[in-house]
């Protein structure tokens, strides 16, 4: 054991072993002897414990676990009981671990680490590679081991997900859980896109200035430039980013070239009259800037400048202006009160279910008064532009 004159008494007296007299190595010793004590005196706690809990004596208490019993018991947080009842379950099954501990020999440290990845085959090899370990070692070993034993079970294959929220700018942010081999995938995917990106043609007008701008030849490398100077750059966040959105785009229009119903696979922004229609030109709106006059609050369903993403966040007047120029256009007519009167068309002309339609109720004549043509064509009895 240890002698009591080398500790410091309870009055708070200092003792021999505070003042320099007694020597380094007889410190270190006690110090060490000490320390297997301690791992001897919490071995043996943790066995009374695992027995307490097989035997569910908390259970006399009203308490719904061991776990809760030891926290009230004996002053632990609920974090650290926890995970002394875990300890103490995996020790009645590992009795080479157990002995080790009790003889001090291995820390509550060490044994707590092990008693994640250890099983009744393989701890005596386990208990033997963690000796000349230290804990923080032994940790990062066990970390590795779950991982590349793990990587392929079935409950590593579905435990993935992914969460998303709107921010209150309206952006999107969220996260998302893969298995390795699937994370993988999904990282190659990005970084492939995001070289793509990069030597586009929209990438490269961002950055015009030239070689020769630069002052540097095209003809003859540099010999001051750094070497790997023209080597790729690893993607930021930002173009890994900006790869997410590419690939998502182009899954989409494949989608939408080769679906039956293509608007589930398009996406809808709700762009109000106001927002896309210059200034002084109401009266080319028709009914629809009659229906939507400015004197509807901000935000209204049938607002003026309201724009936002179907089933989802607002967007700005200029992000909506923006993406008018190259997309596909539907007029929607609201009353005062937002509720929808009239749902526009997207073609001025028909299509060829329509056109057949038509064909056969009119035995491929024309219905003009007089006229028996068979070279006919379907016309609206109103003009398109009203």
């Amino acid at each position: 054991m240890f002698d009591s004159d080398m500790l410091v008494s309870a009055s708070g007296d200092s003792s021999p072993a505070l003042d320099g007299t007694v020597p380094l190595e007889r410190l270190e010793a006690q110090i060490c002897e000490l320390a297997g004590h301690l791992a001897a005196a919490t071995c043996r706690f943790l066995v009374l414990l695992g027995d307490f809990d097989a035997r569910r004596g908390w259970a006399s208490w009203d308490m719904r676990s061991c776990a809760q019993w030891l926290s009230w018991k004996c002053q632990m947080t609920a974090g650290t009981a926890r995970e002394h009842v875990r300890v103490a379950r995996a020790l009645r099954d590992l009795p080479v671990i157990r002995g080790e501990f009790g003889a001090g020999r291995l820390s509550y440290a060490k044994v707590r680490a092990l008693t994640r990845i250890a099983t009744p085959e393989t701890e005596a090899g386990l208990a033997e590679i963690a000796g000349p370990m230290t804990g923080n070692q032994l940790e990062r070993f066990a970390r590795a081991h779950r991982q590349v034993s793990s990587a392929d079970d079935a409950q590593a294959r579905v435990r993935r997900r992914l969460a998303w929220r709107f921010e209150e700018d309206g952006s999107l942010a969220g996260t998302f859980r893969l298995p390795p081999l699937a994370g993988a995938v999904l990282l190659k995917a990005l970084r492939a896109a995001a070289g793509d990106l990069e030597h586009s043609p929209a990438a490269k007008s961002e950055h015009p200035q030239t070689t020769q701008e630069a002052g540097v030849s095209a003809g003859a490398p540099d010999g001051n430039q750094a070497p790997g100077a023209n080597q790729l750059q690893p993607p930021t966040s930002t173009s890994l980013a900006d790869a997410l959105l590419l690939i998502a785009e182009a899954f989409l229009a494949g989608k939408v070239a080769a679906a039956d119903d293509p608007g589930i696979y398009q996406l809808v922004v709700h762009i109000g009259a106001g927002a896309i229609v210059p200034a002084g030109s109401a009266g080319e709106a028709g009914d629809v800037s009659a229906e939507t006059s400015p004197a509807r609050p901000p935000g209204h369903q049938a607002g003026p400048v309201r724009c936002h993403v179907e089933d989802g966040p607002a967007i700005s007047v200029s992000t909506a202006q923006m993406i008018a120029c190259s997309s596909s256009w539907s007029w929607m007519l609201h009353h005062s009160a937002g509720k929808l009167l009239d749902l526009g068309r997207r073609r001025r002309r028909p299509n060829a279910a329509l056109r057949r339609a038509a064909r056969e109720r009119d035995t491929c004549r024309c219905r003009f008064p007089g006229c028996e043509s068979r070279r006919v064509d379907l016309h609206h009895i109103q003009y398109w532009s009203t």
